[in-house]
């Protein structure tokens, strides 16, 4: 007997917007709906105010959809990161689907942390990130995808991404990217123009008007990451688009291990602080 009722397809809708006080940054806006939680930790200092976003599903499969939201305004400082790794399972039919939306107004400082998005073996995600950043504002954007679980033997699993970028100063484009991968065609994570046998990937952005001190520290320290043995392959490159700088960091590892050592390394770096957000390190 065949079964034609529609499966249950978990949604979510999650939206932050911090201001500034004078004294502090705090809440000016908070909205969730469906599975799209966001919570404020405890934090030892005022600022930056520290959100944490969950999902309450717990996973994403193909036809769930969520959206997040997140505006820092003038001369506020915001730091965002996630509960615990974005998982995408198995798509049964169609894509999973992720927005975020990101805005930074003049001289606000915006840190977007989530931790790694994890593809199982069969899963598809369709991911869109728009950020658009105000004048002498600030923003660290980090994105890792690890593609399988190694310890459970997925060293090559099938798993589609489709990963859109967009980025503005004021009015003007200053990064995009557009990455479609299918690890099914041409072998895509064990040839050597591609992935080359790495699993874990890392897109670090920083825009600010400082970017470019932060060039020869970044070098330095992805320098002392590299490691034949342990399959660590990291780059920048610095670029002025209409007098808005910004520095962008490829990482790819073995596994999520090795790159999350990097990651953590760098974002301690490029944050100023001793340590990247609590979460990741329990």
């Amino acid at each position: 007997m065949q079964c034609n009722a529609d499966l249950q397809r978990t949604t979510g809708h999650g939206e932050l917007v911090a201001q500034y006080s004078g004294a502090k940054t705090s809440v000016s806006r908070l909205s969730q709906t469906g599975a799209a939680k966001i919570r404020f930790p405890k934090q030892s200092t005022p600022t930056p105010l520290t959100g944490v976003l969950i999902n309450t599903a717990g996973g994403m499969t193909g036809g769930d959809k969520f959206e997040w939201s997140i505006a820092a305004r003038s001369q506020s400082s915001l730091s965002v990161s996630t509960q615990a790794c974005e998982k995408i399972y198995r798509a049964g039919d169609g894509y999973a689907e992720i927005s975020i939306d990101l805005s930074v107004e003049a001289d606000a400082h915006l840190h977007w942390l989530p931790q790694e998005t994890i593809l199982y073996d069969g899963s598809y995600l369709k991911r869109k990130l728009s950020l658009k950043l105000g004048e002498n504002a600030t923003a660290l954007i980090v994105e890792s995808i690890i593609f399988g679980r190694r310890e459970f033997g997925e060293t090559n699993p099938s798993a589609k991404l489709e990963d859109c970028w967009r980025v503005f100063s004021g009015t003007t484009l200053v990064h995009a990217e557009q990455i479609k991968i299918d690890t099914e065609k041409n072998h895509w994570l064990s040839q050597s123009a591609t992935a080359n046998g790495l699993t874990a990937f890392a897109t670090i952005l920083l825009v600010s008007p400082n970017s470019v001190e932060y060039s020869k520290p970044v070098n330095a320290l992805l320098q002392s990451l590299q490691n034949p043995k342990q399959n660590f392959w990291g780059a920048s490159s610095f670029w002025a688009v209409n007098d808005c700088d910004k520095l962008t960091i490829r990482m790819a590892a073995v596994d999520g291990y090795q790159l999350r050592k990097g990651l953590s390394a760098m974002i301690a770096l490029l944050s100023n602080e001793d340590h990247p957000p609590t979460l990741w390190l329990t």
